[in-house]
């Protein structure tokens, strides 16, 4: 919840949601450790037939630019490729520049933006990667 906290404002996900995506078999969640402590968590949704969605990726502002959240997407994308997986879906906000270009670099594709996605004015990109590689 600290790094959910200290990444978004009004979009962030609440206890019971972060809780699911932890214990729901169709959630996998993966966490980056620095000293004991988790500075990174990233959230991928099997939809079936071979789909994914992330869900949501975040790393603490003092450990970004390390590679961590690159790291988080390379496992992530491992294990759907392992589940037989062939797309990875994500939606991000259109102001957000680093991720954008993070996800642009992995592969991904922008397909078209969703108006209001965040709230009013608030609009995303939604991306998607076809061909998941090991």
């Amino acid at each position: 919840m600290d790094v959910e906290s200290q990444s978004f404002e009004a979009e962030r996900y609440e206890r019971e949601l972060i809780e699911a995506f932890i214990t729901e078999k169709d959630f996998t969640t993966l966490v980056s450790l620095a000293d004991r402590c988790i500075v990174g968590y990233a959230t991928l949704y099997d939809k079936g037939g071979g789909s994914f969605r992330l869900i949501s990726i975040a790393v603490l502002p003092t450990h970004r630019n390390q590679g961590i959240a690159r790291a988080l997407m390379r496992q992530l994308e491992t294990i759907s490729s392992v589940k037989r997986g062939r797309r990875m879906s994500l939606e991000v906000s259109v102001t957000n520049v680093p991720a954008i270009s993070l996800y642009l670099s992995l592969g991904f594709r922008i397909k078209g933006t969703i108006l209001d996605y965040y709230g009013k004015g608030k609009s995303a990109f939604f991306l998607e990667k076809i061909g998941l590689q090991r």
